[in-house]
């Protein structure tokens, strides 16, 4: 998609202050739910101002990576879908349902002395393990279709729980992929060249 066509989309077409919700930030970019500019929920990603950073063809470069990679999988009823993007906007299907509250219902950061079962075992959450193991095979399909993808392995570099979002219908899709690489190949040694991941700020990886 080019940036014509992102900005000749009715995305926000007859949409008042009331159809549009913040849904929160990441690292450098901030959400916003938008509802009734289109037959489709939408959501529409653009850069967080910080004073003090300017790093704007970093951003665009991270925000053209993430519009790649899934136009690339857009095939795949595994990764999200992407409706466009310009520069350091971008705009995805809506994915209203958040793995991590069912996973990690309390505080997101446990203290080891915490985990300890006394007793019996003592289940953090109210899913059962059937519902467990099937979460745990949603996620390993949506990471595996970056792994496996036809042209060569994607990194997606990172993953944590918050980055597998819900369908309305209860699927599982792998989002944000500003950071995702594809691992370069070596044709004189047949072989995928090594990744370095280097430095990635949070807690939860």
């Amino acid at each position: 998609p080019t940036c014509n066509d992102f900005h000749s989309a009715d995305v926000v077409g007859g949409v008042t202050t009331n159809d549009i919700r913040y849904l929160g930030r990441g690292h450098f970019r901030q959400a916003f739910a938008i509802k009734g500019g289109t037959e489709l929920d939408l959501t529409l990603k653009v850069l967080r101002w910080r004073s003090g950073v300017d790093d704007y063809v970093g951003r665009i470069e991270k925000t053209r990576m993430d519009a790649l990679v899934m136009e690339r999988l857009t095939h795949s009823p595994r990764i999200t879908n992407i409706h466009g993007h310009c520069a350091t906007s971008i705009v995805v299907e809506s994915l209203p349902g958040e793995i991590w509250e069912f996973v990690v219902p309390n505080d997101r950061v446990v203290e080891k002395g915490d985990l300890d079962d006394k007793e019996h075992v003592d289940n953090k959450n109210k899913m059962s393990p059937t519902e467990k193991l099937q979460l745990a095979l949603d996620i390993s399909e949506a990471l595996s279709e970056l792994h496996g993808f036809q042209d060569g392995v994607i990194v997606h570099d990172d993953i944590d729980l918050g980055q597998f979002l819900r369908t309305p219908t209860g699927k599982v899709k792998l989002n944000d992929f500003n950071r995702a690489k594809p691992m370069l190949w070596d044709p004189v040694e047949q072989k995928y060249c090594k990744y370095y991941n280097g430095h990635i700020g949070g807690k939860m990886r």
